[in-house]
C-alpha cells in the first residue's frame, strides 16, 4: 500500500523524488512467510485546461506587442516541446528556457535563448507566458526589476498551489502544459491573429551584453576563460548531446553562453543545490543513454560534462 502510494506521488503532478520511511521497529521484526506483491498499474492523471482560460490566454497572446514565453522543467515533464516550437515559430514569439526546459525549443539566439543569457531583456515584455516555470529565485521571483510590473502574466502549471507564488498572475491555467498549449494553438487559429510578432526588441536589449560576450575569452595568453571553453563546446557538441554542468563560477559562465539544441539536453546541480553532483549525474545519464539505445535501437546520445571550481573533488572519492 505504501509503496504504491509513494510511486503514485512520485509520478503524478510534477514528477520528483519521494521518501518512504520505514519505522525502526520493522527492522527487528521476523517475517515468517513472504507474500508476493502483485504488480499494479499506476494511473497518471493529466488535467486539461478550462475552456475560458484557453480563450483568455489566446486573446492575451494575440493582443500583445512584446510577448515572451518562459519555459521551465514542467514543460519538459509534460513533453510539450512540439507545441512550444509550433507556437514560437508560427507566431514569432521568443522563448527563454530554464532548467530542464532548455532545448525544447532549439536555442538559436533568434527565437530561442537560455534564460541565463537573455533574462535582462525580459523586463521589456508586455506579456509573459510561463509554461511549467515557477517564479523562484532564478526568475527574480517574478518581480521588478527582472520582470515588468505592468506586464500581464499567464502561468500554466499542473499544480494549482504553485500558481501566483511571489507574484499574483493575471491568468492562472491549472493544466498539464502540453494539453494547455494544444488548446491554445487551436484557439489562436480561430482568431484574426497577428501571426508574426516583432522580436527586434530582444536583440536591441541584449546588444551591449552580446558585444561584451563576444569580446571575452579571445586570444588569451595566461589563462583559459570559461567563455573560451563554451565557445569551443558550441562548435563541437552534437545537437543531440546531453550537457551536464557543475561548479560555481564556471557553471554561471556556461549558463549564459552554451546553446542547447535538443530536448532533454540539459542538467545541472541546481535542483539539489550541491556542487559536485555533476560527475555522478553524468555517469548516470551516460548509463541511461546506453540502456535506452540498446532497448530501442536509437542513436546513442553523447554526454558532455563540464565541471570546475573544485566541484569534481567533492564526490570523486
Amino acid at each position: 500500500e505504501y509503496l504504491y502510494a509513494a510511486y503514485r506521488r512520485a509520478l503524478t503532478g510534477r514528477p520528483g523524488p519521494v521518501i518512504l520511511q520505514v519505522p525502526q521497529e520493522f527492522l527487528r521484526s521476523v517475517v515468517e512467510k513472504n507474500s508476493e506483491i502483485k504488480k499494479q498499474q499506476i494511473f497518471i492523471p493529466k488535467p486539461g485546461p478550462a475552456q475560458d482560460a484557453v480563450i483568455a490566454a489566446s486573446k492575451l497572446l494575440n493582443d500583445a506587442k512584446k510577448p515572451l514565453i518562459i519555459v521551465g522543467s514542467g514543460a519538459y515533464w509534460s513533453n510539450s516541446g512540439a507545441e512550444l516550437r509550433k507556437l514560437s515559430s508560427e507566431y514569432s514569439i521568443p522563448v527563454f528556457s530554464n532548467a530542464m526546459g532548455r532545448g525544447l525549443v532549439s536555442e538559436d539566439d533568434q527565437l530561442s535563448w537560455s534564460w541565463a543569457k537573455a533574462k535582462s531583456a525580459a523586463r521589456f515584455a508586455d506579456l509573459i507566458l510561463l509554461v511549467g516555470a515557477r517564479m523562484t529565485q532564478r526568475l527574480g521571483y517574478g518581480l521588478p526589476p527582472m520582470l515588468n510590473k505592468k506586464a500581464k502574466i499567464i502561468q500554466i502549471d499542473i499544480e494549482g498551489e504553485q500558481i501566483s507564488r511571489n507574484r499574483k498572475v493575471d491568468l492562472p491555467v491549472v493544466s498539464d502544459a502540453k494539453l494547455a498549449l494544444i488548446e491554445i494553438l487551436k484557439n489562436l487559429q480561430f482568431l484574426k491573429t497577428k501571426r508574426k510578432k516583432d522580436t527586434t526588441w530582444i536583440n536591441l536589449a541584449l546588444e551591449e551584453q552580446q558585444d561584451f560576450i563576444n569580446s571575452v575569452g579571445i586570444n588569451e595568453d595566461k589563462y583559459i576563460h570559461p567563455y573560451s571553453i563554451a565557445r569551443y563546446i558550441n562548435k563541437v557538441m552534437p545537437e543531440n548531446a546531453i550537457y551536464i554542468g557543475d561548479g560555481a563560477d564556471i557553471q554561471n559562465w556556461m549558463h549564459a553562453f552554451l546553446q542547447i539544441k535538443c530536448e532533454g539536453g540539459f542538467m545541472d546541480h541546481y535542483p539539489l543545490g550541491s556542487m559536485g553532483i555533476g560527475t555522478p549525474l553524468a555517469i548516470g545519464v551516460a548509463s541511461a543513454a546506453q540502456e535506452i539505445s540498446n532497448e530501442n535501437g536509437s542513436e546513442l546520445r553523447p554526454v558532455v560534462h563540464v565541471t570546475g571550481d573544485g566541484a569534481f573533488g567533492f564526490y570523486s572519492s
